[in-house]
């Protein structure tokens, strides 16, 4: 689903679709009565998944299950046999390939009825919408070519030629390109976007490759390869392969889950009452949900990017990993997110001396980890402690304050800084 956090998985021979919980990664539900489920896509707002099925074990139909129910809301009657399900962007319209003939079949989803059937080439499988929701791509794995389709007038647009059995596509906006997979050629077809044609030699990829995702950076393309047993990674800007990993057999399909990652924490360390203003870099931050501090939540976090958060940390002790979670799951735990808490420090004042006849301006106790809401003390042994006034810590390792002298004992006093918990 689109908040990574439920799996849906046909299984064909059990007539029956399992719900997977990704968190404690376990089956949490079944639906049961899908016979022969063929097909499945869960809708933008994760409130829907439609699957293609034979709900009287005979006619073909799409049906529609509520995510939080698990009940069936809608069945529509299909003429012609699922292959895949993909959504525009916004919801609004589900498209249905069929190879049994050779068309796509669009779905007003506010209805959930078919409003067009579009004729594209011959075995019709996998299917792609563009990012922003005008076109959409069809690998027609019989005929060699990927229709085209214009979703204002659900018409096609046109035909691209030169692949050989393709058999999946996936959008690298990056650069204006899409992807191909060629099952028959054991390579990876590089389609022009702007000009809907695919120029150049197609690159060697493993043997049958079929489907085909991009990472969230579209840095790297992953190949699954179901006469290879393995997956090819490719660099999309050099489109080169940079390793074959091997798995299992014939692998089909694969997806890439925005899973984040901390690569950096800035800085390294604060003080144990926490309060230290922190910044994390690292990949996949955008809708995070957490932040914690050896397993601590941070006392306040703002995702500024997807690379970049900002977070304030909490009281604790030792070093401790700071993890980030999203809907793709949390980080992993690596020396790159250690923060260590330590104790607050005074290395010096500026200035070191005043007259006992008036008040004195201290424009610099240097020193470390402190953070907002100290108290700072002038103290001797035997007299009377000075508090400070209008104290101000300008960064972690500098704090402003005045101090009234009048009429105090003249002599040496320590300089005392007591963060919130109570630690000098």
């Amino acid at each position: 689903n689109p908040k990574g956090t439920r799996a849906y998985v046909l299984n064909h021979d059990s007539n029956s679709i399992s719900v997977i919980n990704t968190t404690t990664n376990t089956v949490i539900s079944v639906y049961a009565n899908f016979f022969f489920p063929h097909g499945i896509a869960v809708n933008p707002a994760g409130t829907q998944v439609y699957v293609g099925n034979r709900p009287d074990g005979l006619h073909e139909a799409i049906s529609v299950i509520n995510t939080t129910t698990g009940a069936v809301e809608t069945t529509i009657p299909y003429l012609a046999v699922t292959d895949s399900i993909a959504f525009n962007p916004a919801g609004t319209y589900a498209y249905v390939t069929s190879g049994y003939d050779n068309t796509v079949s669009v779905i007003d989803t506010s209805s959930n009825t078919f409003i067009t059937t579009i004729p594209v080439g011959t075995g019709p499988g996998a299917i792609a919408v563009d990012p922003d929701g005008t076109r959409i791509y069809v690998a027609n794995r019989g005929g060699n070519t990927v229709s085209v389709i214009n979703t204002t007038t659900n018409t096609v647009r046109w035909a691209i030629t030169m692949f050989d059995a393709p058999s999946g596509i996936a959008f690298y906006p990056r650069h204006n390109r899409a992807f191909v997979t060629n099952y028959a050629g054991n390579s990876v077809s590089e389609i022009d976007t702007n000009l809907d044609w695919s120029g150049g030699a197609p690159f060697p990829v493993g043997a049958g490759p079929s489907s085909i995702a991009l990472n969230p950076e579209n840095t790297y393309a992953y190949v699954t390869n179901e006469g290879g047993n393995s997956v090819s990674v490719i660099n999309t800007t050099y489109q080169t392969i940079l390793t074959t990993i091997p798995v299992g057999s014939m692998p089909d399909a694969i997806v890439i889950t925005q899973f984040p990652g901390v690569t950096g924490i800035s800085p390294a360390s604060g003080a144990f009452a926490g309060g230290t203003p922190v910044t994390i870099t690292g990949t996949d931050f955008t809708g995070a949900t957490a932040v914690t501090f050896g397993g601590t939540p941070a006392t306040t976090y703002t995702v500024v990017s997807r690379t970049r958060i900002t977070a304030t940390a909490p009281a604790g002790a030792g070093t401790v990993h700071v993890m980030v979670t999203t809907a793709g799951g949390t980080s992993i735990p690596s020396p790159s997110d250690q923060y260590t808490y330590q104790p607050t420090t005074v290395t010096g004042i500026t200035p070191s001396t005043g007259q006992n006849t008036s008040a004195i301006s201290i424009t610099d106790i240097s020193g470390t980890n402190f953070v907002s809401g100290v108290s700072v003390n002038l103290n001797r042994t035997g007299f009377a402690t000075i508090p400070g006034t209008g104290v101000s810590v300008v960064s972690p390792t500098r704090i402003t304050c005045m101090f009234n002298l009048t009429n105090r004992e003249a002599g040496q006093y320590n300089v005392l800084v007591t963060n919130s918990d109570g630690q000098t």
